[in-house]
């Protein structure tokens, strides 16, 4: 029963203790995990109820379209028909893959240094500074900066995570809502109720690219039925759907948009609300300290690195009977 659904965070071994045993239990989270921990979704009703409603709005108009209008297009073109199919599935595979894969969830418990009071050394609470502003292995600091200056803005921080026991590596970060640490990470996305992280940035890209598509096609099917065969009088679900379209076209046409500039500069969404909220700089600033950090190597690289990351294997605790 555990293979098909299991809840991780409430995993107990026979002596009460939380349970390190697998790779499930070492990166339990706020998680609900199917079939043997391949598929996952954050344990959120309320975001568990969104991804479910943002699921029916990708698939209802293509359940009306081949209701009440691919006939008429067969007959035109069946490759028509066939090609906002395909443009549907994949906008709907996408989706299902961001959702629902890890987003690089990094495992608990790797660097346990408590006393027998639970106290960590002081030293585990300082945030690790490393030089930063290098870019292909050569410093590249602003002209208006001197090397060491730009080393010690722009560095690259490791932290220990209280929570996971972990120090973590560079650009991962904590979700509250997963109540994970996520290998670069980008955002929690409500509407996926998953993080979107190193495993998943490049389906989430490709959701937003092909729903895109999918309404474009759904603007252009819909008003061009209207227009050869009758008016919106004669074909109301034609207009619906085209209606349908241009309304759902804007905001993953904006997501997108942001992404592919960030994707330039080579940052993450979580950093740049890091440097405009909590430092308060312009879009110009931020822009301007991220061309010199050494994970900004050239926009096509940038986008490359970004979208086709390998899925890794999960490592396993270092012990079946750690203790916290």
């Amino acid at each position: 029963m555990e293979w098909i659904v299991s809840f991780p965070q409430w995993r107990k071994d026979r002596n009460g203790n939380e349970d390190f045993g697998s790779n499930e239990a070492s990166v339990r989270g706020h998680y609900i995990l199917c079939c043997g921990g391949k598929v996952k979704t954050a344990a959120d009703p309320t975001n568990l109820a969104r991804m479910i409603g943002a699921g029916l709005i990708i698939i209802a108009p293509a359940v009306l379209f081949y209701i009440f209008d691919s006939a008429w297009y067969w007959k035109k073109s069946p490759a028509i028909v066939i090609l906002f199919a395909y443009t549907w599935l994949l906008a709907l595979g996408n989706f299902l893959l961001a959702a629902f894969i890890d987003p690089g969830t990094v495992p608990r418990n790797i660097h346990l240094s408590r006393d027998r009071d639970g106290n960590l050394p002081p030293e585990y609470y300082n945030v690790i500074r490393l030089p930063g502003a290098r870019k292909d292995g050569v410093f590249s600091p602003s002209e208006e900066e001197s090397e060491s200056n730009a080393q010690l803005r722009y560095p690259i921080e490791i932290k220990y995570c209280t929570t996971c026991n972990i120090w973590r590596p560079p650009r991962t970060s904590h979700c509250g809502t997963c109540d994970s640490c996520i290998s670069i990470h980008d955002h929690h996305c409500v509407w996926l109720n998953n993080c979107v992280g190193v495993h998943n940035y490049g389906f989430f890209l490709r959701f937003l690219a092909f729903s895109i598509l999918s309404c474009t096609w759904l603007i252009v099917l819909g008003f061009l039925r209207m227009a050869k065969d009758g008016g919106a009088a004669k074909h109301p679900i034609s207009l619906l759907l085209g209606v349908y379209g241009s309304l759902g076209i804007l905001y993953p046409l904006l997501l997108l948009s942001f992404h592919m500039v960030i994707i330039w500069q080579g940052i993450t969404t979580r950093e740049y609300l890091h440097l405009t909220k909590e430092h308060q700089l312009s879009i110009k600033d931020v822009f301007r300290i991220w061309r010199f950090n050494p994970h900004n190597v050239s926009p096509i690289r940038n986008f490359a690195i970004q979208t086709n990351r390998q899925r890794v294997k999960r490592s396993r605790p270092p012990s079946n009977n750690t203790k916290i």
